[in-house]
């Protein structure tokens, strides 16, 4: 699972060695936050007419076919199961068109449970090999309210290795070259295997 994520400064020099270096336009220094939740608006990397271009976009896709207003949305779509994507109403249409994109991050969070059941330790999880990285996404596009909206979710897959042992769901986390392979690949297919030894560290 992956609900709430964060995104460090980043100097100019590790902004090219990410998969920003795709874009075909120059872009602003990606804002710091260290708390990025659900709902709120967010910087993607989506392929559009011109090619790869950084694009604010609502974090919890809304499905092309809604259109009542969002505060009416009850449902949750801001991760989106890769093993039931393609049959999913809220995510079929986006996978199979392709509708792939990156969301730059450097780390998520994770809560276990404690000793009771009032009891949860928040703890933190990054890759070990690069200090940001780029989640896999899909983007939709609906008309609420007469009013376009960009929206997307994040991937999830079954954990593996120590990963499980925080939480049965771990987003894709991809590195550069990863990230640029999956979004601008011609074929329907899942992102690359999460790292099985992420960086784990309690925070207190």
């Amino acid at each position: 699972m992956c609900g709430r994520f964060f995104r460090e400064p980043m100097s100019w020099a590790e902004y090219r060695e990410t998969a920003l270096a795709i874009l075909t336009s120059a872009a602003e220094a990606l804002p710091p936050h260290d708390d990025i939740r659900p709902t709120t608006t967010q910087p993607v990397v989506a392929i559009g007419r011109d090619g790869p271009a950084l694009v604010n976009m609502r974090w919890e896709l809304v499905p092309f076919w809604w259109s009542k207003p969002l505060k009416e949305k009850r449902f949750s779509t801001f991760n989106a199961r890769i093993e039931t994507i393609a049959g999913s109403r809220a995510f079929a249409r986006p996978w199979a068109r392709r509708q792939r994109c990156l969301v730059p991050a450097s780390g998520w969070y994770e809560w276990k449970a404690g000793e009771t059941p009032k009891t949860k330790s928040k703890f933190l999880v990054r890759r070990a090999d690069t200090p940001n990285f780029m989640f896999a996404g899909l983007w939709e596009k609906a008309v609420v309210e007469d009013r376009d909206v960009l929206s997307f979710t994040i991937l999830t897959t079954a954990s593996e290795g120590q990963m499980a042992d925080l939480h049965h769901r771990s987003p894709y986390p991809m590195t550069p070259g990863e990230a640029v392979d999956w979004l601008t690949a011609d074929d329907i297919r899942p992102p690359p295997a999460p790292p099985a030894d992420p960086v784990i560290a309690p925070i207190t």
